[in-house]
């Protein structure tokens, strides 16, 4: 039962939009902050850019959001990086029908920016949680 979880094909629906994501936004008051003009120019799609963001906790509610909103309401494309296992973790690949999500490898951040994608990590990783 594990494996079949894990392995089947996901749905190709993204719900960046959806009325259950809206509400998600309500609930945890969602806000962008940044620190200078420069950022507000890559978010209009000037350039691709990496958002780190901290703390990881157990799930990082914030930082998935982060893709999500960047990509429901700034019109880029934002891609999470996640660890590997994650990507075949039954009910946790189901956060990823929301926003795209690939391995948080260097060739892969290298890649996804070079194709002019806006990559998102939380920088602690995984020993954010604990």
């Amino acid at each position: 039962t594990t494996l079949v979880l894990a392995l089947h094909p996901m749905p190709k629906t993204k719900l960046e939009t959806s009325t259950f994501t809206l509400a998600i936004y309500k609930y945890f008051t969602y806000r962008w902050v940044w620190t200078d003009d420069l950022a507000e120019g890559r978010m209009n799609g000037a350039e691709a850019w990496c958002a780190a963001a901290v703390p990881h906790g157990v799930l990082p509610v914030a930082n998935w959001l982060a893709g999500i909103t960047s990509n429901a309401f700034l019109g880029g494309k934002m891609v999470c990086g996640v660890a590997s296992v994650v990507l075949y973790t039954p009910f946790l690949r189901y956060l990823f029908l929301f926003g795209d999500a690939t391995s948080v490898s260097a060739s892969v951040i290298k890649h996804e920016t070079a194709q002019g994608n806006c990559f998102g990590i939380v920088a602690d990783g995984i020993a954010g949680i604990f």
